[in-house]
């Protein structure tokens, strides 16, 4: 990596992220800060800790946006929420603990925005080390287009308003890797552990699709070269094995002390498998697999219908006209997600060394949209967010590859140029959409 081609993109990545929260906390309804029910549900879950012992309840808390409301552990012994540990609120922890809720609510969100930010850094540049081998575009304008379509997608809006665990997930998991890539196993082993303790569904879902390349080639009898789909310099059998039970045992801490803590505590709250599944026989909130695939549009098309969460003049012709313009917008959205995954096609089948991060990812998002239909149905966001990083990289390459068919670089350069600002555009007025529940 040339130092003077990369201090300019990193100048270029931070004047860009800064200029975006800048005009989305001036214009965006929602601003560019936590929302209030967002932050009070943060402040209940750590200052519950805090009163009554981190680890007592076995370091569950509550997830409840009630204000000024007694957080004493007897008035909670059946309402604490087993899906929430304290390991993942560790910053927020610190912050509460030493400096109090007024602190929390200020640097809480900045350490949010700061970890969406680092992993644009890294998600961009191994984006240019898969592509610089066949892009003809300028690596520069690459990397500012997939940093820009990163950070201006709705689903990383929603996580600047009210974060979920995915967030330090995602940013852990990338770390891992990138020290994978750079032969620093011993701390790629370690941030992939600490990945699997912000997520444990995520890292479930990876280390059964490590599993299942172990076992089918074997079965189907494959000429499979399983190593070039575990992450970077681990081509050993013993290395596949040890990635594999680095991301189960934050699966079997967490489920054990679940196990203690159902055992012990009266009624803790936690939704079931089949409840999230949504075939427990009242599942209204169970859209199928159209349901769990509507974050693609980036927004729910009934937000386009909802005059509190639009911009609207008082006459009905005004309130028409802009959910009309709205259906159109989220329908852009969806037809640039689904672009984005042909882009991603053609990154694993152009880019060998993009296949250990992308389809692991890829994977387990197909799992969570195929077998948690009424969780995905209902969140719009947390899930989803990962999907910003493959909506980048994918529409990235999408436009590299359209581009190759231009035989004048300077004119794919220059046609090029006007579309990415298109893409970003709609990107954020989609975001603007979004309502106060994310």
């Amino acid at each position: 990596m040339d130092p003077m081609t990369f201090t300019l993109r990193l100048i270029t990545y931070s004047f860009t992220w800064l200029s975006y929260i800048l005009y989305m906390s001036i214009y965006a309804p929602l601003g560019s800060g936590w929302l209030s029910w967002h932050s009070q549900r943060i402040f209940n879950a750590v200052e519950y800790l805090k009163l009554n012992g981190y680890f007592s309840s076995y370091g569950f808390t509550i997830w409840t946006k009630c204000q000024d409301c007694s957080l004493i552990a007897t008035e909670w012994v059946d309402k604490l929420y087993l899906s929430v540990h304290l390991i993942p609120f560790t910053p927020y922890i610190i912050i509460n603990h030493f400096w109090g809720k007024e602190t929390l609510a200020i640097y809480g969100p900045f350490i949010d925005k700061l970890i969406i930010f680092l992993i644009g850094i890294l998600i961009v540049e191994f984006m240019v080390k898969w592509i610089k081998s066949y892009s003809r575009l300028p690596i520069y304008l690459i990397s500012t287009a997939c940093f820009l379509f990163y950070i201006s997608s709705p689903w990383t809006y929603k996580m600047i308003i009210a974060s979920w665990f995915e967030v330090y997930f995602l940013f852990f998991l990338l770390l891992s890797f990138f020290c994978f890539d750079n032969y620093h196993k011993k701390l790629g082993f370690v941030f992939l552990f600490v990945a699997g303790l912000y997520s444990y569904q995520w890292v479930f879902a990876i280390a059964i699709f490590y599993v299942l390349i172990k076992i089918v080639p074997h079965l189907i009898r494959d000429n499979f070269k399983t190593e070039l789909y575990f992450p970077p310099n681990n081509g050993k059998q013993y290395q596949h094995l040890s990635i594999i039970l680095c991301l189960l045992l934050p699966v079997i801490l967490l489920f054990i002390l679940r196990y203690m803590a159902s055992s012990h505590l009266t009624d803790a709250a936690s939704s079931s498998l089949l409840f999230r599944i949504g075939i427990t026989g009242n599942d209204i909130h169970n859209g199928g697999i159209l349901g769990a695939l509507q974050f693609f549009g980036g927004n729910r098309i009934t937000q386009c219908f909802q005059p509190n969460n639009l911009i609207l003049a008082t006459s009905d012709l005004n309130q028409s006209i802009a959910s009309y313009n709205c259906i159109f917008s989220i329908t852009g959205m969806s037809l640039l997600s689904v672009l984005s995954i042909a882009g991603l096609c053609l990154l694993t089948i152009k880019s060998i060394s993009s296949r250990s991060l992308v389809l692991p990812i890829c994977f387990s998002l197909i799992v969570f949209v195929s077998f948690l239909q009424q969780s995905l149905s209902v969140h719009l966001m947390g899930y989803s967010f990962i999907f910003s990083i493959l909506f980048a990289t994918g529409l990235t390459n999408m436009i590299i590859h359209c581009s190759n068919y231009i035989t004048s670089r300077s004119l794919a350069t220059i046609f090029t140029t006007p579309l990415i600002a298109g893409i970003v555009i709609l990107s954020i007025h989609v975001s603007m959409l979004t309502g106060v529940n994310g």
